[in-house]
Order: structure tokens, then sequence, then C-alpha cells
């Protein structure tokens, strides 16, 4: 097709200034900043006035220039304009046959004069017919020799080549390049500007959370320096981010909560299951690796979204976790940073809490192995537990107690011996906590004054370590604990004499074999002796030789002579305070006492019978206590 060779008036009567006068319109249009969309509107309405055309198009590359679209329209019908963009929507190769193809291809103007008749169009002649068209002109939009477009202009009649003003058309299809170019600059430039001002936008918002992140890792930071616990850096965490704090233990239990209640009650926020707990505290770990990696727009997670959870760990052990009720998607990444450096310092406290103590317990233990052992002079020994808030010159008892390990159990208890060592010592300090606790020589000993005591008797003493060792127990049910009691101390020298007789009563339970049992040096008198010189098999022998009648005449009748005899020897011979104790009548213990006199040849008011009586009672107690 060749372009017409003179710049005639066309058949309506348009002339040149008209041109100039529709491309002053688009340069306005482009100059008010006005859309792309917008723009081509207008310049596909002024040159369907310029070429006389019934509707008109302008198509537009897309992305890699392998698709096309419909970039602006006048007077379009709107099911064509429909059906037209769905063709424009396929790939360029399946539409090159198109006058629009053929002149983003060409670069040069293409015109069907009759869709009806013209032998290129006959692909697209039932798209013609449907619309009523009979010709259309494809203008390329041409800048710096590339197409950025092509004008459309459609008539419902056929219009030969020398009835368009071809020159004029293609002179503003040349303006509306420039000023699709300068639109799309401007876009694009406005584009540009938009998405540095979103950059900035979030940069900043970024630094303010950076910043608002710092201040609150040191608030909660500085109150653990303070020396803060938990409820302190639960409260503070609750004061940053507005909302109720909940600190649970490893195993969900609520250990620290802040002063303000939740809307919700709090124990509705803990699953009923840890693995929900620790799923919920994995999600969280994801979000702040998420925004620690810049996804600024991350959204909360709907399976999470009832609260907000940090594990607080120390190397691969979880000690407990923080939760806090989860708010909008505003704050939540602040709110995850908050949780996630509350659950850091509570790790943190944990471990100077634990330094703290064992350096306390060493220095105790330290004290406590010296004052035992008599190393410090006795002014030196006085200073010294001042500061532990101990007055040597009060009554005092000495206990040590061993950690027995059963066979079944002796491999795992070993390996953890420290820990079990740790547990009674804590345990005992919790159940007396004015005694002086420490680990000595592999036992744990302890000071105790009898002023904490309730009564103040040994009975209360071995009531208050059969407490630890049902504690111990809980935690490992194949431990028990073996423990000797020393007597009174009241000066430092004292102490040594009381830790000596403790580590007595502790050997001579060994070697009768009641491991588990707690005795005192007030129960062994002049025992001690036979067991200290290697004969504890002659206390069986004489209990038996002396008390064989009674132990068979109570195990005949399931009498009572031996207990009776017990509680008589207790009390001093008293038959008014043994009746009161067996809750039975005076009589009734005279008889009992008689018989027992029968049965065993003896009279108690002999000394010397009543000597054999008690050594022999005493041994049996000794050596079989379950009697």
């Amino acid at each position: 097709m060749q372009k017409a060779g003179v710049r005639a008036e066309a058949q309506d009567g348009t002339s040149g200034d008209d041109a100039v006068a529709i491309f002053q319109d688009v340069l306005e249009s482009v100059l008010d900043d006005r859309p792309l969309g917008e723009t081509l509107d207008l310049i596909a309405r002024r040159v369907s006035e310029l070429g006389a055309f019934d509707f008109c198009a302008i198509v537009l590359p897309e992305g890699d220039g392998r698709k096309v679209r419909i970039g602006g329209s006048y007077n379009f019908p709107p099911r064509y304009a429909e059906r037209a963009s769905h063709v424009f929507d396929a790939a360029i190769q399946e539409i090159n046959t198109s006058p629009t193809a053929r002149a983003l291809a060409e670069r040069r103007s293409i015109l069907i004069a009759d869709t009806e008749s013209d032998p290129s169009y006959t692909d697209w002649r039932a798209l013609a017919a449907e619309f009523g068209f009979r010709s259309i002109l494809s203008v390329p939009l041409i800048t710096h020799g590339s197409a950025v477009g092509v004008l459309n202009g459609y008539s419902n009649r056929p219009v030969p080549l020398e009835a368009i003003r071809l020159d004029s058309i293609e002179t503003l299809a040349g303006h509306a390049s420039l000023a699709v170019q300068l639109t799309m600059l401007v876009e694009s430039r406005q584009e540009t500007i938009d998405e540095l001002q979103r950059a900035n936008d979030q940069l900043e918002a970024h630094r303010a959370m950076l910043e608002r992140a710092h201040q609150i890792h040191l608030r909660l930071t500085g109150a653990v320096l303070e020396g803060a616990g938990f409820q302190s850096v639960a409260q503070t965490l609750a004061n940053v981010v507005g909302r109720p704090v909940l600190i649970t233990d490893a195993d969900g239990r609520i250990v620290s909560r802040s002063e303000t209640p939740p809307e919700l009650a709090a124990e509705q926020l803990l699953p009923d299951r840890m693995d929900d707990l620790d799923a919920a505290a994995q999600r969280t770990r994801a979000l702040a690796g998420a925004e620690a990696g810049g996804e600024l727009g991350m959204q909360p997670d709907p399976t999470s979204a009832d609260a907000i959870v940090a594990a607080i760990r120390i190397a691969s052990d979880t000690l407990g976790y923080v939760v806090v009720p989860a708010a909008d998607a505003a704050s939540r990444a602040l709110d995850v940073r908050a949780v996630e450096h509350a659950a850091t310092v509570l790790a943190l406290h944990i471990v100077k809490t634990r330094a703290e103590r064992a350096t306390e317990e060493r220095l105790r233990s330290d004290f406590l192995a010296d004052l035992l052992s008599g190393r410090d002079p006795e002014e030196r020994a006085v200073e010294r537990a001042r500061h532990y808030g101990m007055v040597l010159d009060q009554p005092h008892r000495v206990v040590t107690i061993a950690v027995e390990e059963a066979e079944a159990g002796a491999a795992a208890a070993k390996s953890h011996r420290s820990q079990l060592l740790r547990l009674v010592a804590d345990s005992l300090h919790k159940r007396l906590p004015a005694a002086l606790v420490g680990q000595v020589s592999g036992f744990v000993s302890a000071a105790v004054p009898l002023a904490a005591l309730d009564p103040r008797s040994v009975d209360a003493l071995r009531a208050a370590v059969d407490d630890v060792g049902a504690a111990v127990r809980r935690y490992a049910p194949t431990v028990t604990l073996t423990s000797g009691i020393g007597g009174e101390a009241a000066q430092p020298a004292a102490f040594v004499t009381s830790f000596t007789q403790a580590q007595q009563c502790l050997a001579l339970l060994r070697r009768l074999g009641r491991g588990g049992d707690t005795i005192s040096i007030d129960e062994l008198g002049i025992l001690g002796l036979f067991v200290e010189h290697g004969r504890p098999e002659q206390l069986v022998g004489i209990a038996h030789a002396v008390l064989g009648p009674v132990l068979a005449s109570d195990a005949r009748s399931n009498g009572a002579l031996l207990a009776t005899l017990r509680a008589y020897l207790d009390r001093s011979c008293d038959v008014r305070a043994t009746a009161a104790a067996l809750f039975v009548h005076p009589n009734t213990v005279k008889y009992r006492i008689r018989r027992i006199e029968e049965l065993c040849d003896l009279s108690l008011a002999r000394p010397q019978d009543l000597l054999e009586l008690t050594i022999a009672t005493l041994s049996l107690r000794l050596v079989e206590p379950q009697d």
C-alpha cells in the first residue's frame, strides 16, 4: 500500500489547523498530569473527528511486547470493546495477520478499504460483520524508530485510500505517539516517585520500629539488671504492649502474670496441650524471622491469632513461655519483637540467678565445711556465721543426709548425682529456711537451729527430713535418703562433735542395712559402742536372748507387750504416763509389766535387770525398727 502523495483537505473539510488544535488539546491533557487512559481516550476521539471514523481505539504493547491491550478508545460498542480486549489478550503471534499486528511489525500504516473483499482480512471478516464495520485503518505510533502502539480507526462503510487524509492522520499519530511516550514517562516518573516514597515510608517505619524495639529491650534488660524478677518483667512487658502478660513454666503452668487482668481469662490463652503451646512459639519465631528479613508487610497467622508466644530457652532446654494476647496486624511486628525480647531477658535472668545461686551455694558449703571441721578459729567462725544469719551460741543440731540409689535406677541416678544433691539441699532449705545447708564431703549437711523446729525436738527434725525425702522421690522415685542427726551444739567446737555424731549415725544405719532411715545420736546411747567396735550382730543376740519370750508371746496373741515396755522405759517407768500414751487403763500397764517380768524372769525393780531390759529394748529398736 502506498501513501497519498498530496496533503489535500478531507471531504469533511478538516484542515491542517484542526490537526494543530487537536495536538494542543492532547498536549494540554498531558501537561495536566491526567491519567494515561484518559489522554489516550482523548486522542482516539480527536482522531475519529479528524478522520471521520465511526469509532477508534489505541492498542499498546504490554509487558515484554508479546501481548497487546486496548489503552484508549472512542465510541467503541461496549460488547465489541469486551470482545476486542479478549482478542488482544492473546499472544501477538496468534493475531499476526491482523492489521494491528502488521502495523506494529512493519511500522507502517495498514488500510483495509473493504473488509468483505480484502483477501488479507479473511480470518477477521466474521468479526467485522458481527460489529458492522467495513473498513479499518491501523497507524503505528512511532517514536525513535520504535512502535509504541497502534491507532485503529473503524468506518461502517468502505473507505478507499483517496478518501482518507492519511498524511494528517499519520502526522497526528506521530504527535500522539510523542504524547503517549511523554505520558508514559510522566507516569513512570510518578510511579518511581511513589515507589521511592513507599520505600522511604517502609524504611522510616522500620527505623521507628527498630528504635522502639531498642527502647523495649533496654527497659526489659534494665529491669533484670536492677534485680527484678519474673513479675517485674511481666509488668514491664504489659506496659510496653498495652496488654496482659503471662509467664509459664515448661509445662504451661502459670508462674507469673502482669497486674492488669485481661478482658479474657488469662488461662484461656493457654492451649490444652503443650504441643500447641510449643507450636505457637514456633510460629512466633517464624514471624520474628520474617520481620528480621525485611518482610514488614507480614500478615498474622490465623492459627495463632489468639496469642503471641515466645519460648524461654537456654541452649536446647525450654524453661517456660511468655504469652501475650495478639492485637491488630499493624502492631504485630513490634509485639513479636517485644515478646521475643522478654523471653531473652528472662533467660538471661535465669542464667544470672543460677550463677548467683551457684556462687552462694559454694560459699555457704565452704563455710559449713569449715565450721563442721573446725578449721576456722572461734572468732572467725562467729564472724562468718553472722554473714549467714547464724548465732552460734544458740542450740543447733547437725543433720547429714546421704543419697541412696536403688539398684534399678543406680546408673541414671549416678549420672545426675550433683542435681540430686542440689535438689536435696534446696528442698531441705525450703523446709527449714533458718538452717545453714550445704554440700559437705559428698553429703548434704545442715546446721539446724532448734528454735526453728516446732516442737523443738528430734522428732520434728526427723519429720522435716522425711518431707525432703518425699519431695525428692517425686522427681527421682528410685532414690531414698539416709540421714543421721547429731547432738546439740551451741559453740563452734560443739558443731564439730555434732557433725561427727551425725556421721556415726549415718554409718551405723548403713552397716545395719537400714538405708532410707533416720536416726539420732540420742537413740544410740551406749549401743553405739557395739557398732563402733564392729560388732552390730551382737545387738541382735542381746535383744532376742532377753526379749525372745516377749516377742513370741506378741506373735501368738498379736499382743502389745513390747510396745508397752518401750513406752514404759521412754517415760521413766511412770505407769500413769505410759497408760496415757497408750490410751489404756493404768491397771492394764501394770498387768503387762508383770507379764513381761514373768516371761523374761527379770524384775524391773532391780537396777541390773532394768539395765538389761533397757539395752535389749534399744538394741531391738535399732536393729529391727519395723517392730
